[in-house]
């Protein structure tokens, strides 16, 4: 659901529950399936923006939600994940959306920026485009990647230093494309065809949308996208290779697709790796640097980390 929705329909109502800290991002990750089917919108987040402080586990719904069902449903993923926490009523918050116009909201919070010789912006502005930057018009309500977070902004540098340097991906790999932001700057930046692919339809949908928007060719020659879990899916069961591969997702499933992912990578192709914590980094550059990468330069935003190496 877009803001423009919210802004027409409710009333909305915020659910919020309290995990301890020694869950992994990945686990927390996979615990917002419990309320998937009830959720407009869903985000695991720690306590002050740490990675030593309790998650917050955060959903907004339509409707009253009924805490009975919430305390059932966690409790129920908890078990399955094998996770000896215990979730009390105490540890749920459920609480009103506030009436505001959420429209409005998004955009305030979006205001166009630059990284590098890229111009982000959203739909909304109305402003002056600088003729020297390359535009990439974003209005990621639903999907994750508007550029302004640290990770997808790292990103983005990397691919201009790889341009800048002289590299030219004749095919590029988007796992995990969220918006699809980095597909599309890798369009621009290259002219040459790129795979974009997410778990979520959803950002299968934008990224096509955004594609759209941005004039990049819906095609086998410029941008395709695929739904489907990591590298199962049939569009990677050819054994092609791609020169350049982006993953900008998580650091437990960044780690965990190491071997599929430069199985993937053609030799001397670069793989870009982000959604990591910069205390996360190192545990996550071993795991490519032991299969043989070379780590060529780490980009540090904020608490965040991406990292470019060399197959």
């Amino acid at each position: 659901m877009l803001p423009s929705d919210i802004a027409s329909s409710g009333p909305y109502y915020w659910i919020d529950i309290l995990l301890p800290a020694h869950v992994d991002d990945l686990m927390a990750g996979s615990l917002l399936e419990a309320l998937n089917d009830l959720a407009l919108s869903a985000t695991a987040i720690r306590a002050d923006n740490k990675h030593t402080h309790d998650w917050h586990l955060r959903w907004m719904v339509e409707g009253e939600p009924d805490r009975a069902d919430i305390l059932g449903r966690m409790t129920l993923a908890l078990a399955v994940a094998e996770l000896n926490i215990e979730v009390t009523p105490a540890h749920i918050t459920v609480e009103p959306v506030p009436d505001i116009d959420w429209l409005a909201h998004s955009y305030q919070q979006f205001a166009p920026f630059s990284v590098g010789t890229f111009f982000i912006y959203g739909s909304h502005y109305d402003g002056e485009i600088p003729a020297d930057k390359t535009k990439l018009l974003i209005d990621a309500a639903t999907a994750f990647g508007s550029g302004e977070h640290g990770t997808t902004a790292g990103c983005l540098e990397a691919l201009l230093d790889l341009k800048t340097e002289g590299f030219t991906p004749e095919t590029t790999l988007d796992v995990g494309t969220g918006s699809g932001i980095l597909a599309i700057a890798a369009w621009k930046l290259w002219g040459r065809p790129v795979l974009a692919t997410d778990i979520d339809p959803e950002s299968v949908r934008v990224t096509e949308l955004h594609a759209q928007m941005n004039e990049t060719p819906l095609s086998s020659a410029g941008l395709r996208t695929a739904t489907g879990d990591g590298f199962n899916i049939p569009e990677l069961q050819d054994g092609a290779r791609y020169d350049l591969v982006i993953a900008n997702i998580l650091a437990g499933p960044v780690i965990a697709m190491a071997e599929d992912l430069i199985a993937r990578t053609a030799p001397g192709g670069y793989v870009l790796l982000s959604g990591m914590l910069i205390e996360q980094a190192p545990e996550v550059a071993e795991a490519y640097v032991s299969r043989g990468l070379m780590l060529k330069k780490r980009y540090d935003r904020e608490e965040w980390a991406s990292l470019l190496l060399k197959a």
